[in-house]
């Protein structure tokens, strides 16, 4: 399987696996997780179109003192807590429709334990683990030790609030030893970083001497954790634990076979507040264990709230179902994708919101849909008619092409969307240049079979943003779901003469009420 990109034959994957970060299970889910989750499954929508055998991953992190602290608050047990928070997660990925192939949660000890207890024997028997005594500033929100350097005003840099002074016996990860080896697999790319300014913030870190870390806790305040391999005095601590959900959820350590056919992960979609562990902690203990190193890390920012932080304090925390109920799913995906810069953070409001959805969705690509299908039906009896490609027209649908899968490799999808919204304009400018409306006989048939063709490349090009509206926008197209592979996805006939075409309901009302 090839792909012709901008002139260059490059290898395509025969199978891809895609995860997102796996999210704390001490509240409900918010827009941030919900961008993460769209942002994975676009990709992993896009690979299976383009015919690779595609795995993606998502699930909960429930082995957390906040977790703890939680079910105290509530009179529960920790169990119950996030037995729960799982549920909403899962509730999420139904809510928006994810495509993923498997849910993994670090509480379930059939799949989840086995794995996190082989990757410990395995460092284990390198002599990368051993027993010692921490002293430190402990952030129970961070789950995370800090050096007093690294505060700000005596407080945890990400939540503002001051650490606990923690001193307790732990098992320790010899992270010492791997600085200079992390440095040249992401140097060399072996273990690519996007974008390139979190790239220079990994190396930066690691210009100073790695300290070897905290890889367990005393049983008493980890309940939820894995047991240390002959020490049931000891919890795996959240490294050894969380992060070895991407290979726990594909079979490492229950399914080896499943393992071996999908790792190394293509790509860990993760936040920006959890960088160091993915680039730093977790490929350490890969090359520890002498396990393959993923392929990519990309690190996406976060949304503020009409220009403030999200936060429950502030009151501005946006709730991703309530959000869906009354927009819909695809227009929330298209905008949080849209909304979020490749490489910075981005900015969330209602009226940005209506502003998009407005201009994009219902006058740009949901009035061309409409057009065109309307023509159809007007002037060639419903069916798409026989005719000559607009030369300029198809170039630019093979352009878009290209430009697509370039886009989504880095990944940059709000750029990607543009792309796409900018054949969509090309598209509308055709109709006015050359007013089928107007016209008869072959000049009508050349320009309707070509906006046919467009609108089937649109459908599927769209289909891993907003899977449901292109999903219908190929049933009005008479476009019949087939498998698809990269050579087939850039053959230009996509809708062929003489098919029946209908019109259907508007893609996107105008009125938010007709929703």
């Amino acid at each position: 399987l090839q792909w012709l990109r901008m002139g260059k034959i490059v290898q395509s994957s025969q199978k891809f696996y895609v995860t997102s970060s796996i999210p704390y299970v001490n509240a409900d889910p918010h827009i941030g997780h919900a961008t993460e989750a769209a942002q994975a499954d676009v990709i992993a929508r896009w690979r299976r179109l383009c015919g690779d055998d595609t795995f993606f991953l998502t699930g909960t992190d429930e082995n957390s003192q906040k977790l703890i602290k939680a079910a105290e608050r509530e009179g529960t047990t920790p169990q119950q807590v996030a037995d729960r928070y799982a549920e909403r997660f899962k509730k999420l990925a139904t809510t928006l429709g994810l495509s993923n192939d498997d849910f993994i949660r670090t509480t379930d000890r059939e799949r989840h334990y086995p794995a996190a207890i082989r990757i410990w024997q395995r460092l284990v028997e390198r002599d990368l683990i051993y027993k010692g005594t921490y002293r430190g500033l402990y952030c129970i929100d961070c789950e995370q030790y800090y050096a007093e350097a690294e505060l700000i005003d005596g407080n945890c840099p990400v939540h503002g609030t001051p650490p606990e002074q923690v001193e307790e016996e732990n098992y320790f990860f010899r992270l010492s030893a791997f600085g200079g080896r992390i440095r040249e697999v992401i140097e060399s790319g072996e273990y690519a970083i996007e974008p390139e300014s979190r790239r220079n913030e990994v190396l930066a870190f690691l210009d100073n001497e790695l300290k070897d870390i905290s890889f367990s806790r005393p049983a008493k305040k980890l309940e939820m954790g894995v047991p240390v391999p002959g020490d049931d005095s000891q919890r795996m601590y959240v490294w050894c634990d969380a992060l070895t959900n991407y290979v726990s959820g594909i079979g490492y350590g229950w399914d080896d076979a499943r393992y071996a056919r999908y790792w190394p992960a293509d790509l860990h979609v993760i936040g920006k507040d959890i960088w160091k562990f993915h680039a730093v902690y977790w490929p350490a203990m890969l090359l520890g264990a002498e396990l393959p190193l993923p392929r990519k890390l990309y690190i996406h920012g976060f949304f503020t709230i009409d220009g403030q932080k999200m936060s429950k304090s502030k009151g501005n925390v946006i709730d991703p179902f309530e959000l869906v109920e009354r927009h819909g799913v695809d227009p929330v995906r298209y905008y949080l994708l849209r909304a979020l810069p490749y490489a910075e953070d981005g900015d969330f409001s209602e009226r940005h919101f209506t502003e998009v959805y407005a201009a994009e969705l219902a006058n740009d690509l949901g009035n061309l849909a409409s057009r065109v299908l309307t023509l159809i039906e007007k002037k060639c009896g419903g069916k798409v008619p026989e005719g000559a490609a607009d030369p300029k027209l198809k170039e630019h649908v093979g352009q878009t092409h290209h430009e697509l899968a370039n886009l989504l490799e880095a990944p940059k999808f709000a750029e990607a969307l543009e792309h796409l919204n900018g054949l969509v304009s090309l598209a509308n400018r055709f109709i006015e240049e050359t007013q089928p409306y107007k016209q008869e006989g072959r000049p009508v048939a050349d320009a309707l079979y070509t906006l046919a063709q467009v609108l089937g490349h649109l459908s599927l090009l769209y289909a891993p943003f907003i899977p449901d509206k292109a999903a219908e926008l190929q049933r009005c197209l008479g476009l019949k779901a087939v498998g698809w592979d990269a050579e087939s996805l850039l053959e230009w006939k996509k809708v062929p003469p003489g098919t029946a075409v209908r019109r259907g309901d508007p893609l996107f009302p105008r009125q938010p009420s007709e929703r």
